[in-house]
């Protein structure tokens, strides 16, 4: 029994056996284990180990592997070519029978190769387990090829299985029928001699009756092959009854018909990788290899994804292995974590690396207009995306997942697009143009990214600001003519601006519910900011000064209608002019520059705080914050009504859709009770909403100056607050104290190193300032001081002071030719000092000018935010 184990592992080469999962036994070690020493051949069982330790050697596998590739291409060249015609009867029955023949042959062949093939990838395997040596990478590759071509002829025999099946039971009807012939001769031989009958001969009769009903069915089953066998048996005990060698005709008719029947389940067993579950690394050395040949000069092709899908299929193998397991949640679990695990390594190892190369290949393409140089095809790793991109999905682990490249790919880019537009908003059409590349040349489709295109120059964010509403009024400037906020100063290398843009962005992204926050928030604010603003006027200090100037004011036109610009009593000889010229002379009535100038100089006296500034300039900055915040809700109102004309654009004449309801018009179309859900009546209810909106941002009920001034006014109006009567006289001193202030920083503009705030508008305080005085209604008593006129006077007596303390007198020289040396020091002095008079005077009047020309912009400022308060001079 021991010789005949050997001989049969001899002649089948049967390193190993293997069994399911990753097991695999070898037959001669085990007989050493457990065979006596006496028993044994040593020099058989050195045999086997020597061609075990064969297949450690690094490139013995692969070489063997490739032997196999070459032999099992060749065989399915020529199994195609042959099945292709596929199988018919032909009128010429030697044809048919040599057609059958030489299909077999095909057939065994192609069974012998499944089986050498498995082998030789269980064998690799299970002796490198066995010495705990790691497979070398070319023997990898080489069992990943492997399992790859046994996949395929997996295929091919899948095929091609009604056809194999034909050629099969036409080869076993061709034996059965040989077996039959020799059979009935013996049954006629044995009825011949009727005279002869015995119980034994009887039996004979009766087992060959069996056989041939059993060969004479349609199909000849595994039972019946068992029946066959036993009849056999029996009748071959007598020899006496078959003629020369007809008894082993019959034995090599019944293998052929046998052969089949036990070779074709084992088909399955032999075409089975579920190994490759409990051998990872295999699976990863595949993948990995599959991204680098991916990136190979050669493109790559539809066998290649085919090969992708073969072995998949190799991985899904395990699937009935855990199938066996009584237990069906740990079953599904323990599928579900093989499933997640393939996905994982699929993913890290192929997917990750080629979605990454096709995001710089489409990188490439959008930025090619910036010429970064020439790719030479050849000196770089060329990816064949389209045929990835083009390759039909195909699923895995039975059906539980599908790998669909396309859809991979078109994932990628949305989420890629989306979430880095979403960082950084001004690369929208960076990536905007790589989708737009991919889907051209590559037929990808992408879903829309649905953010907001328009908020791409959104710098700041209105709700922020509003939020931070105190520290953005005193750091930011605000510009009247052009409406924009830009920042005074920041340790960045730009400053940050805000235009009307901005807040239309805003509210296209947060909706037109932020205007009423913003406007509450803005109330409370302002609220505050008066209230300390009145409190400062409440002063002892400042309000005893304010009194006398209005006292002095006053005094001054009653005294005498005729003031001079110094605001002094005028002598009597102007008495005698006519009530005429008496009255033309009283609109000239001016406050006096001086009155400002020595109010100014008293505040200071008050004392100064920390960072050096007087009560006065806090006031002034008090007011430029008042109006800043106004300049605030006036850009808020413009951005709305900005955001409202882009919406407008799609809505016809807005006058119309007063008198229109499209709830309404479905309620009369298809006579919809109240309270019906409905789809389209929701719908109608949405669009009047949305149309209300649009409405209401045209109409008055926004104009927030009105709203914001009806709100203070009724309450600093109030007999109480009586001391508030006196504010229009601090403003002259105010507005001096502004224009000295804008001077300096100007000033400041124009030298190289500024430590100070770049400070170039500040039109907050002409909105603080009217806005004020609205709602103290206090423009009239304003306009009485004639300040600006009293500026413009007190500019022309500084320039004739000047021109009269400057004389620019010419230096007489004597043209009669001196001889003395001091005549001539004298006229070299004369000239420096000529020439310092003059830069004196030139500074001195540049000064002025610039004192003059602010001034005049404060008072086309005051009057154009008295246009915006709808208040006239």
């Amino acid at each position: 029994m021991l010789k005949n184990l050997i001989e049969i592992q001899r002649k089948f080469n049967l390193l190993y056996v293997h069994l399911p999962g990753n097991v695999s036994v070898s037959p001669d070690v085990a007989l050493l284990q457990i065979l006596p020493r006496q028993l044994t051949d040593a020099k058989v069982f050195e045999y086997f180990s020597s061609q075990r330790s064969l297949l450690l050697k690094s490139g013995s596998c692969d070489q063997r592997i490739k032997q196999l590739t070459f032999a099992i291409t060749q065989w399915i060249t020529k199994a195609e070519e042959s099945f292709v015609s596929g199988f018919k009867d032909s009128i010429n029955n030697g044809d048919t029978l040599k057609q059958v023949f030489n299909r077999i042959k095909l057939i065994k062949e192609g069974i012998l190769f499944s089986q050498q093939l498995h082998q030789t990838i269980r064998n690799c395997i299970a002796i490198h387990l066995e010495n705990n040596q790691a497979l070398s990478k070319i023997d990898t590759l080489g069992l990943c090829r492997a399992i790859i071509l046994l996949k395929g002829l997996k295929r091919f025999f899948s095929d091609h299985k009604k056809l194999v099946l034909d050629i099969v039971a036409s080869y076993q009807k061709y034996n059965a029928c040989a077996m039959l012939n020799i059979l009935t001769k013996v049954k006629r031989k044995i009825l011949s001699k009727v005279t002869d009958y015995s119980e034994q001969k009887l039996d004979s009769l009766s087992a060959l009756i069996l056989i041939a009903n059993c060969l004479n069915g349609p199909l000849i089953t595994k039972q019946r092959i068992i029946l066959i066998s036993l009849c056999l048996s029996y009748v071959q005990s007598y020899p006496e009854l078959f003629c020369d060698d007809d008894l082993e005709k019959i034995h090599i008719s019944f293998t052929r018909i046998c052969y089949f029947d036990a070779i074709l389940p084992k088909l399955n067993e032999w075409f089975d990788c579920q190994f490759l579950h409990f051998n990872n690394e295999i699976v990863k050395v595949y993948f990995r290899n599959f991204y680098d040949s991916f990136g190979g000069r050669s493109p790559t092709t539809t066998t290649d994804i085919n090969g992708l899908q073969y072995f998949f299929d190799a991985i899904s193998d395990v699937i009935p292995f855990f199938r066996s397991i009584r237990n069906e949640a740990i079953s599904e679990n323990l599928i579900r974590i093989s499933l997640e695990n393939t996905f994982t390594i699929f993913t890290n190892q192929f997917m990750n690396p080629i979605l990454k190369d096709f995001e710089d290949e489409l990188r490439f393409l959008s930025h090619i207009d910036l010429k970064l140089g020439e790719k030479n095809p050849f000196n770089r790793n060329f990816k064949d995306f389209k045929s990835l991109l083009s390759s039909e999905p195909f699923k895995i682990f039975n059906g539980r997942a599908t790998i669909w490249f396309k859809r991979f790919f078109e994932r990628y880019l949305n989420k890629l697009a989306y979430n880095m537009t979403t960082i950084a908003l001004h690369d929208w059409k960076t990536y905007e143009s790589m989708l737009g590349y991919a889907s051209d040349k590559f037929n990808l489709e992408f879903a829309s990214l649905q953010l907001p295109t328009q908020t791409l120059e959104q710098g700041l964010d209105i709700v922020e600001i509003t939020r931070n509403i105190t520290s953005f009024i005193a750091s930011y400037q605000y510009n009247l003519n052009n409406q924009f906020f830009i920042e005074r100063d920041s340790s960045n290398k730009h400053l940050n601006v805000l235009t009307i843009k901005h807040f239309a962005n805003s509210i296209q992204t947060h909706g037109f519910g932020i205007i009423n926050s913003t406007v509450n928030f803005i109330y409370k604010f302002l609220r505050q900011k008066l209230q300390t603003l009145f409190q400062f006027l409440y002063e002892e200090h400042i309000k005893s000064r304010l009194i006398k100037d209005i006292r002095y004011f006053r005094e001054m036109i009653q005294l005498d209608p005729l003031v001079n610009s110094d605001g002094e009593v005028s002598n009597g000889n102007n008495r005698s002019k006519t009530p005429q010229q008496s009255s033309s002379s009283t609109v000239l009535a001016k406050f006096p520059y001086e009155r400002a100038e020595k109010f100014v100089k008293g505040i200071r006296k008050l004392g100064q705080t920390k960072d050096g500034h007087s009560y006065l300039d806090k006031f002034r900055e008090l007011l430029t914050e008042i109006g800043n915040v106004m300049g605030f809700i006036r850009m808020l109102r413009s951005g709305s009504m900005h955001c409202t004309a882009q919406i407008a654009d799609f809505v016809p004449d807005l006058d119309d859709l007063q008198s229109l309801s499209f709830e309404q018009l479905v309620r009369d179309e298809r006579s919809i009770k109240d309270g019906d859900d409905c789809e389209t009546m929701d719908a109608a209810k949405n669009l009047d909403l949305v149309l209300k909106t649009i409405t209401e941002n045209y109409s008055d009920s926004t104009d927030y100056f009105k709203l914001l001034v009806e709100v203070f006014a009724t309450t600093f109006r109030d007999p109480k607050y009586v001391h508030l009567r006196n504010f229009y006289v601090i403003l002259p001193a105010t507005t001096l104290n502004f224009v000295e202030y804008i001077c300096i920083c100007k000033e400041q503009l124009q030298r190289k190193s500024m430590k100070e705030a770049n400070i170039f508008t500040e039109d907050g305080f002409a909105m603080g300032v009217v806005f004020v005085l609205k709602i103290l209604n206090q423009f009239n008593q304003f306009d009485s001081l004639q300040w600006f006129l009293s500026i413009d006077d007190h500019v022309q007596q500084s320039i004739s002071k000047i021109d009269s303390s400057y004389p620019i007198e010419s230096v007489r020289n004597s043209q009669v030719e001196s001889k003395q040396q001091s005549s001539i020091r004298s006229s070299s002095s004369n000239k420096d000092l000529q020439k310092q008079l003059e830069q004196t005077k030139s500074l001195t009047l540049k000064r002025i000018q610039m004192f003059h020309r602010e001034f005049q912009l404060l008072k086309f400022n005051l009057t154009s935010s008295r246009i915006l308060y709808k208040s006239s001079n």
